[in-house]
């Protein structure tokens, strides 16, 4: 089964797809969003053309990594589209500004990141889906640190049962059918 993780910027959705042994699709909204991005031209059909090649992608990969747009999550609720949602913690905005400029983000963007921070975090705190589809980074962590340790959780839940915060090493996951 095909999961779709939407991943806040910076929180390594690339290097996730770069390492995994998975075939992960990393789905870049900035081809569908923009007719011409120089001319800051939206796209007319965005987001719907997005989601419409997220639904494609997830028939054909293990696993899609796709934006945190709220006009991109609130399209994907209304198809019934099950995700889950990794974003960071609100007092992360230095860390993460830092990161945007180690990897040569746009300056553009770091702006508009910067400006904008507690308006995308609220709109991520208040997406109306279910808690245990909300990851909530800390600092110096990634997708890639949390994503086992998540499915395990989800594991844990549809057999009634209750766990601590883990942290499961590759060997115990893979003995435990959860990679």
């Amino acid at each position: 089964m095909s999961r779709l993780i939407c991943g806040f910027p910076g929180v390594g959705k690339t290097y996730f797809k770069n390492n995994s042994n998975d075939k992960v699709y990393d789905s870049d909204s900035s081809e569908y969003s923009w007719l011409n991005f120089d001319n800051k031209v939206r796209h007319h059909q965005f987001p719907q053309n997005y989601i419409k090649a997220i639904k494609h992608r997830l028939t054909e990969s293990d696993m899609v990594l796709a934006s945190t747009h709220k006009i991109v999550l609130n399209g994907l609720i209304d198809a019934g589209i099950d995700f889950t949602l990794v974003y960071p913690q609100r007092h992360l905005r230095n860390e993460y500004l830092g990161r945007y400029r180690l990897r040569y983000s746009d300056p553009g963007l770091i702006s508009l990141l910067y400006r904008k921070w507690d308006s995308f975090i609220d709109d991520l705190d208040g997406c109306p889906i279910p808690t245990h589809n909300k990851i909530v980074l800390g600092p110096i962590e990634y997708l890639s640190d949390v994503l086992d340790e998540h499915k395990a959780f989800k594991i844990a839940e549809l057999k009634g049962q209750t766990v601590d915060r883990i942290t499961i090493d590759e060997p115990t996951a893979k003995a435990n059918h959860l990679l």
